[in-house]
């Protein structure tokens, strides 16, 4: 279990009546390595730009200003919610975080170099903005830096109307041009109407050194898996991880988003190339796996391998049950 100390006061800045800092929106404060010494420094977005506060492992060192751009007076970036700053190495060579700036015509990127310091930002790609896409609002269609592909350096994935756009690092602060990736966890794509509803966030999940996406919805927590190239459908976790196979003691079927026919063992696990590992085990002969057996559980369907013909649709638990287990549906037969 993970244990905090009490919070002790380090800093006499970056607060509302410690430097005017009034609004998370106007004025947006991030975490991150910025002078590659491994430990969080502070990054500030005043109206002139860009402060920081070195960390040393025990305090944080006054703020000094670092950079005349992305502030509300500093290049007209008015609000986090339509021109949103994030933080992260995209130049991967030097594990110091970068600015990565989101504005009305695209991406800017402001490279770290050094001891706190930064370089002027630079046009990076067309994309992504309010005039450059249609990302209007960071809240509808939120936009985050993680390493999906596994290289080392951060990614840019957006989440659209229609699903998950990702624009891969090319190295130097550089990204590719977006490709769709996902009809999930977008606004048309599944209701996800608000980041501040329903959060979306990435991290490795299964410890492969891929960010995983996370959606919070109102059923609980889904994941979709990042593969290097693209990510796997979503599935509602439960609370123990697992998912309940009690009306399919044997079955064999195609999992939905994947090409070919798989019969799934709980002894010797057989997927096609790019499916999701399998694991599962006997629990009053009630056939258990990991939820990744499923991949995307609500849209895919099996064929009951006794005769062949009709499906099992996989659905949710009944609504007192969410969070619990999810369940096979009893076999429909035409």
């Amino acid at each position: 279990m993970a244990l905090f100390t009490p919070p002790t006061f380090r800093l006499a800045a970056f607060g509302t009546n410690a430097g005017g800092w009034s609004s998370d929106d106007l004025y947006p404060r991030k975490l991150a390595d910025v002078n590659g010494d491994g430990g969080a420094d502070i990054v500030g977005f005043s109206q002139a730009g860009v402060y920081d506060s070195l960390g040393n492992g025990q305090e944080f060192l006054p703020p000094t200003f670092e950079l005349a751009a992305f502030g509300t007076i500093a290049g007209g970036w008015s609000s986090q919610n339509t021109y949103p700053r994030e933080l992260g190495d995209v130049d991967g060579s030097n594990g110091r975080a970068d600015i990565v700036g989101f504005a009305s015509n695209g991406v800017y990127v402001s490279l770290s170099t050094g001891g706190g310091h930064f370089a002027p930002p630079t046009f990076e790609l067309a994309a992504f903005g309010t005039n450059a896409g249609g990302w209007t609002s960071d809240d509808l269609y939120p936009r985050k830096l993680a390493d999906v592909s596994g290289d080392g350096v951060p990614d840019i994935v957006g989440f659209s109307q229609a699903g998950v756009y990702v624009s891969l690092a090319t190295g130097f602060g550089h990204f590719a041009p977006p490709t769709f990736e996902l009809a999930a966890f977008g606004t048309n794509a599944g209701g996800w109407s608000s980041q501040n509803t329903y959060p979306r966030e990435l991290a490795d999940f299964n410890g492969d050194r891929l960010a995983d996406i996370f959606g919070f919805s109102q059923a609980g927590v889904y994941v979709s898996f990042s593969n290097g190239t693209g990510f796997s459908q979503p599935m509602l976790m439960s609370s123990g991880g697992d998912t309940d196979l009690s009306f399919a003691s044997s079955f064999s079927g195609t999992v939905a988003g994947m090409s070919g026919q798989d019969t799934p063992s709980f002894t010797d696990p057989s997927f096609a190339t790019g499916q999701a590992p399998m694991s599962g085990a006997m629990a009053d002969s009630t056939p258990r796996a990991n939820t990744a057996l499923l991949d995307n559980y609500l849209a895919s369907t099996f064929v009951p391998s006794s005769d062949g013909y009709g499906g099992t649709s996989v659905v949710a638990s009944q609504a007192g049950d969410i969070g619990q287990n999810t369940l096979l549906a009893q076999p429909q037969h035409g």
